[in-house]
């Protein structure tokens, strides 16, 4: 008898064991309750994947990389197909057929098998990259196009179960683009492409009009216009007054600085080293001649016969700070000049472009209130029907004066029903908790009690007034960047009047 069925018949045969709680009154099959290891039946692993495995241990494998490795193991399973359930979550960088458990592999067949055959399920990340790798290295398609067609439609849907795909995604696209010299139109609507041509725009306004430069700046922009109360009452006149500032401000920088204006917001262009498909398993297999891939005047990537390049601007690739300072000030001086009721916090601009903003929008103004002048034309045929009329309502609103004066009421009506309305829409606003917390704030008294008796907390409290009056104001009115909310100064006069705290 072996060492382990004589421990196991020890301790199946312990009467302590079988009279203890867990045995007794129980009727058991001849089934053995512990199992040796050789007992346990396990599902038995195709002979495909057994194959596949053995391809790592070959002679000519101990000394190819890992990524050769890869791409002969996708080769030769990348039409296997396989039926088994999804495991459970794991994680893993750079994953590789090699480095999956038997079990791991036959769910990554099962799902990939759904995923070409249009149904894309949520699965574990390392099965999306694997996924997206084999693509890269032209593993189970027709060509470079086909290729590319299918790990774009993987993306975009993929893309709604982990985000994080999309960073990676992009980059490698243009890479893929690039490394097998598809057609340059293919890339068009890629987000790179796309942000590059926002700001070739930039570069040559004469080839652009205002619609065209409008969106621009609103696509380049971190400052979100479309939230800010004033841009909503009045579009057109913000959008005039960006594209003539902006228009000057790009002049003013062309004839007296060394660098452009758009060099100053987005940077310069800049060669670089660069690696392909950087993150992701793959194998060059090709041996190229020096050549240049140009995607557009200032974003291209080449190789010079050693070494991979990327020409573009290197900032954040996303929208900018600097344009979005420049479209905020237009939206501060326009609700200067205009006398509107709400006010920005001065912006982060310098004096030349704030004074260039303000004298375009003064001009811009001007004309358009000029334009505006009402030209009267009076008919004079009308006139004697207009005296006919007056005579006839004159007539009934005299009264004699025997018939006495309409009592006095006791009601008394405000004088100003407009001012009655606006005070209705100003409360309305905020409800009653969050009027009581905003003023503690304002008149320095117990705001953590007006939080606690709302049953809410203050934080929360403070970004529901902000995301409330946002469209009002423009901006937060209250900071809680630090340990307590604080009322910005620039509102609290407005706030006071609008909400007769």
């Amino acid at each position: 008898m072996s060492d382990t069925k004589k421990i196991l018949s020890q301790i199946l045969s312990d009467e302590k064991l079988l009279n203890s709680k867990a045995f007794r009154n129980k009727v058991y099959t001849d089934e053995p309750i512990i199992r040796t290891a050789s007992q346990l039946r396990r599902p038995e692993l195709p002979q495909k994947i057994r194959d596949m495995r053995s391809l790592a241990h070959t002679q000519e494998a101990y000394w190819k990389t890992s990524a050769w490795l890869f791409c002969k193991q996708g080769e030769f399973m990348k039409d296997y197909d396989d039926l088994f359930d999804l495991p459970e979550p794991f994680s893993m960088e750079y994953p590789t057929y090699r480095d999956f458990s038997n079990e791991q592999l036959r769910a990554y067949f099962s799902w990939r098998s759904l995923v070409r055959n249009g149904d894309v399920r949520e699965a574990c990340l390392p099965f999306a990259m694997m996924y997206m790798y084999e693509l890269l290295n032209l593993i189970g398609v027709d060509s470079p196009e086909d290729a590319l067609d299918k790990l774009r439609h993987f993306g975009n849907v993929y893309s709604g179960f982990s985000p994080e795909i999309n960073l990676p995604l992009r980059k490698w696209t243009l890479d893929m683009l690039a490394y097998y010299r598809m057609p340059v139109s293919l890339a068009e609507n890629e987000p790179d492409i796309l942000y590059d041509r926002m700001i070739l725009g930039l570069m040559d306004l004469n080839s652009i009009d205002d619609d065209v430069l409008f969106s621009n700046l609103e696509g380049l922009s971190s400052y979100k216009s479309s939230q800010s109360g004033f841009v909503t009452a009045f579009p057109e006149d913000f959008k005039a007054a960006a594209c003539r500032s902006f228009r000057v401000l790009a002049d003013k920088y062309d004839r007296s600085h060394k660098s452009t204006m758009c060099e100053k917001f987005f940077g310069k262009l800049v060669d670089m080293k660069h690696r392909m498909f950087d993150g992701a398993v793959f194998m060059d297999k090709s041996i190229h001649e020096p050549f240049e891939y140009v995607f557009n005047e200032i974003h291209s990537i080449s190789f010079d016969g050693s070494q991979w390049k990327e020409k573009k601007l290197y900032n954040s690739r996303g929208r900018s700070s600097s344009v979005g300072n420049f479209m905020k000030a237009v939206d501060f001086v326009l609700r200067e000049l205009t006398g509107y009721r709400f006010r920005l916090g001065t912006p982060e601009v310098s004096k030349m472009v704030l004074n260039i903003i303000k004298n375009e929008s003064s001009a811009y103004l001007s004309e358009k209130k000029a334009k505006e002048i009402v030209r009267i034309d009076i008919d004079l045929s009308a006139l004697g029907s207009i005296r006919r009329s007056s005579d006839i309502i004159r007539e009934k609103l005299l009264v004699d004066e025997d018939e006495g004066t309409a009592e006095e009421t006791d009601t008394v009506q405000s004088d100003d029903p407009a001012e009655e309305k606006s005070e209705d829409c100003s409360a309305s606003l905020l409800n009653a908790e969050e009027l009581a917390f905003l003023a503690a704030l304002i008149n320095n008294e117990d705001w953590k009690k007006a939080a606690s008796d709302s049953g809410s907390m203050p934080s929360l409290m403070a970004d529901s007034i902000n995301d409330k009056l946002f469209d009002s104001f423009g901006d937060t009115v209250i900071d809680y960047s630090s340990d307590q909310p604080e009322v910005i100064s620039d509102y609290e006069d407005e706030l006071r009047q609008l909400f007769n705290i």
